[in-house]
């Protein structure tokens, strides 16, 4: 029975149980790294002479950039690192001229760029781009599309993005592909303009992408419960991944925001095929591109309810069963009729007659 009621917990309350209890074994080190960090800081700072026309935050991250990457700790977790540039920042505004604790780094002097899809977001747009503006970007591209309210004129008064502006409503996945397509960065990093996500979580995407990832998913996973709460279209995210042999992504998917891709994904997959995540993500898994889930967001409840993505059988649902469906299609052309499935009770014969 405790085996049982283990085993249900959420994994992510118990990823998060064991990190506390890793930490608790050596505070020591913890303290003795967070200590080092605020010395590190506070003597970048001190050196910074910055220029009217210099990207503060630019400078900042290169400056963490060069230490990190010195001291050996860029291999540690996200967490890990997190908490050390938090000490970073603290020390190097004591030092400079102005305050960068509310900074975000990347630990990349890779361009990144960050690319946004609007319908109807005045009410959230400005909060979104308040995120992005604490990371330290080379590009921000919003996709205004279909818009009748107030979208474009807060996201141009908020922030100094590129803003393309579409009469006609594209969708969010047309969006992104309008984005990437006109992006040159090495790092994309993709989200919609309906919901604020901390800088502090889109951060890890980066980083995955600047370690050699070419796919970094969100882990949407630990929010989903047991497997027969699942809808549809969860399962057949699932079904999909499985099926290209990869069920360590479980229902991890390119629909699902934030995600972040290289340049490299890219152009190997097209951007002609992006509008279409799932045929995408497809491509990717095909051509052997590296994929991971670095950070989880809760982007399920925290998603915007409209008309067209509530109901057992909306139109959103079954737009993205129907990518998906031809994602499997593709799969099926390159690995056969079976998929990664083995069929390991009946015994064909061959067409020469051979058993």
């Amino acid at each position: 029975m405790v085996k049982s009621l283990r085993s249900s917990a959420p994994l992510k309350r118990r990823r998060a149980f064991y990190r506390r209890r890793k930490s608790r074994r050596n505070p020591e080190r913890h303290a003795f790294w967070i200590d080092k960090a605020f010395a590190a800081g506070k003597l970048d700072g001190s050196r910074a002479q910055f220029r009217p026309e210099e990207n503060i935050k630019m400078r900042v991250n290169s400056d963490w950039c060069r230490w990190i990457h010195a001291s050996g700790i860029y291999s540690q977790p996200y967490s890990t690192l997190q908490m050390l540039e938090k000490a970073y920042l603290r020390g190097y505004s004591l030092s400079s001229a102005g305050s960068c604790a509310n900074f975000v780094l990347t630990g990349t002097e890779k361009t990144t760029a960050a690319i946004v899809s609007v319908m109807n977001e005045e009410k959230t747009i400005a909060s979104v781009l308040g995120q992005l503006n604490r990371i330290p970007l080379h590009e921000i591209i919003v996709v205004v599309n279909g818009s009748s309210d107030a979208s474009f004129a807060i996201a141009r008064n908020v922030s100094d993005a590129v803003i393309v502006r579409f009469p006609e409503p594209l969708g969010h996945d047309v969006g992104r592909t309008v984005g990437a397509k006109l992006s040159t960065a090495d790092i994309l990093l993709f989200i919609d303009g309906d919901f604020p996500i901390l800088a502090e979580h889109l951060s890890p995407f980066i980083q995955a992408i600047d370690r050699g990832y070419d796919i970094a998913l969100n882990n949407i996973t630990p929010y989903l419960h047991r497997f027969n709460t699942w809808d549809g279209v969860t399962v057949i995210k699932k079904f999909l991944n499985v099926s290209l042999s990869r069920p360590d992504l479980q229902a991890n998917s390119l629909t699902a925001v934030p995600h972040a891709l290289s340049r490299k994904a890219v152009e190997t997959i097209g951007c002609q095929n992006l509008y279409i995540p799932p045929k995408a993500l497809s491509i990717a898994v095909l051509r052997q591109l590296k994929i991971c889930s670095p950070m989880s967001v809760d982007v399920i409840t925290s998603n915007r309810l409209r008309r067209q993505n509530t109901g057992a059988a909306n139109p959103v649902s079954e737009m993205i069963t129907g990518d998906h469906l031809e994602a499997l299609s593709l799969a099926m052309r390159h690995l056969g009729a079976r998929l990664s499935f083995h069929d390991e009770i009946r015994k064909r014969l061959t067409e020469g007659g051979e058993r």
